[in-house]
């Protein structure tokens, strides 16, 4: 009798929990699991939350219920971005044309990369994807940035510095400038690696930039053996860049290297 009442138990047991409804928590999505999950690209989808199409996440700082996904209208951000997303040079292009100061080839370049991505920190523009390196713009966009006024001092105002130019533009030595560096008081606005030779034991140049706000230096570092470097420091030209002569900004100067 014992036995059976034991058995009897675990069964009833095992039964109860087989007629109890599954239980499912509801997933949570990120930015691309949720453009996934709704067969739109990743740039539409960023877009369409600029533009308030998608609503801000729900589930935690960067992610979305599922109840919330499920609800948002695919074909909306489809319609949200008609046109193809361009690049930071293709966008550094339309605005320099926009100012009547294209960029020429095998010359610096009135509008850079560089100041796309100023544009994009500052809110002008709106990054479509998440990697800095491959940034893509709405052309749409771009389009009515182009028709802002004093474009062309915002630009000339975001132009990165190298350290001789930063520190003539602060008014003090150069040796002061790295004083500075060291103590953290001024940083780069973005750093960036440019690898060059015709070897893998060739130069490596670490190439912090700095807008005029927040100047900063580079560092040239050189591996392998009889190699000569040389790197412009200057910042690009600009619609603007006699008014920016005239506060310090200089060009044409150079950082050289030499090993042996």
């Amino acid at each position: 009798m014992r036995h059976s009442a034991t058995v009897g138990f675990a069964r009833s047991g095992r039964t109860e929990r087989e007629e109890d409804p599954p239980s499912h928590d509801a997933p949570e999505y990120d930015e691309s699991q949720a453009a996934g999950r709704l067969r739109v690209p990743i740039a539409s989808f960023r877009w369409a939350r600029h533009t308030g199409l998608v609503p801000a996440p729900d589930a935690s700082s960067y992610q979305w219920s599922r109840a919330t996904v499920e609800a948002i209208d695919a074909a909306a951000i489809q319609a949200s971005l008609p046109h193809e997303p361009i690049s930071a040079a293709a966008t550094a292009d339309r605005i320099a044309r926009a100012l009547d100061t294209p960029n020429m080839p095998d010359e610096p370049p009135v509008v850079s990369a560089f100041a796309v991505r100023r544009l994009i920190t500052c809110g002008l523009l709106t990054g479509l994807t998440a990697n800095p390196e491959a940034v893509l713009i709405n052309p749409d966009q771009v389009a009515a940035v182009c028709g802002i006024k004093g474009l062309a001092q915002r630009l000339a105002a975001e132009a990165p510095l190298g350290p001789d130019q930063a520190a003539a533009r602060l008014g003090v030595r150069r040796v002061d400038f790295d004083y500075m560096r060291d103590l953290m008081w001024v940083r780069p606005t973005e750093r960036r690696q440019v690898r060059f030779g015709t070897s893998r034991a060739g130069s490596v140049m670490n190439g912090p930039r700095c807008s005029p706000r927040r100047p900063s230096t580079r560092t040239l570092r050189s591996t392998g053996s009889s190699c000569t470097t040389s790197e412009r420091a200057g910042a690009p030209r600009s619609p603007c860049e006699g008014q920016a002569a005239g506060e310090g900004g200089r060009r044409g100067v150079s950082a050289r290297h030499s090993c042996g």
